[in-house]
């Protein structure tokens, strides 16, 4: 442990770098797994390391939190041959009970950002509506820190058709399939253009000759 002094000054470096770490296993930006489980577990085994030395920091504490909320959907986030699989279309019934009882037990208050916004976005489109999940993806830290991600558009798309604003909701996604750099999470994301009818390829709906 560093000196009392240093800790705090310390602390938000720590617990940045194990938040990276369990981002790139949850979400990996490279090879052909959609979870690296390897990387979130140890990420999850970091974050218990402050939290036990310091538990009277709600930062310490909320990180644990996050982590574990997150991994009780790793079951129930891809398929028997490992490919992703939409929020919407999730089996609740695979979800980590046990992490979601040790994510609350950790809960504390979290410093917002950009990618905690659009997380809830989706669960107030589910429990509130799409309409007033809009506002939130559409917020000026979202709209700035995330301008050129592919988060922002995909997660726009899904509230965008259920208002029927099916034109728009096209042309987010067409956009989130260009921005993703990730080939597994690029192909799901094509899908959904399909489902409104259209081609990613063809913003004018028209069947290529081949038939494809």
């Amino acid at each position: 442990m560093p000196p009392a002094e240093e800790r705090a000054a310390r602390l938000g470096s720590v617990l940045s770098v194990v938040y990276v770490i369990f981002t790139e296993g949850s979400s990996a930006g490279s090879g052909g797994d959609v979870i690296r489980l390897d990387l979130a577990s140890e990420a999850r085994r970091l974050a218990r390391v402050p939290a036990r030395l310091m538990p009277d920091e709600p930062e310490v504490g909320g990180l644990p939190a996050l982590l574990e909320l997150t991994a009780a959907r790793f079951p129930a986030r891809t398929g028997p041959g490992g490919e992703p699989v939409l929020p919407e279309h999730q089996d609740r019934r695979r979800l980590n009970r046990a992490a979601i009882r040790r994510g609350r037990l950790a809960l504390s208050r979290l410093a917002p950002s950009p990618v905690v916004d659009l997380n809830r976005a989706v669960a107030v489109s589910m429990a509130r509506g799409p309409a007033v999940a809009l506002p939130i993806v559409d917020g000026p830290a979202t709209a700035g820190e995330l301008a050129n991600s592919h988060l922002p558009p995909s997660v726009r798309g899904e509230p965008l058709t259920r208002l029927g604003r099916r034109d728009e909701a096209h042309a987010e996604l067409e956009r989130a399939v260009r921005l993703c750099a990730d080939e597994r999470e690029r192909t799901l994301l094509a899908r959904k253009p399909h489902a409104l009818g259209r081609s990613p390829s063809d913003p004018q709906g028209r069947a290529h000759p081949s038939g494809r």
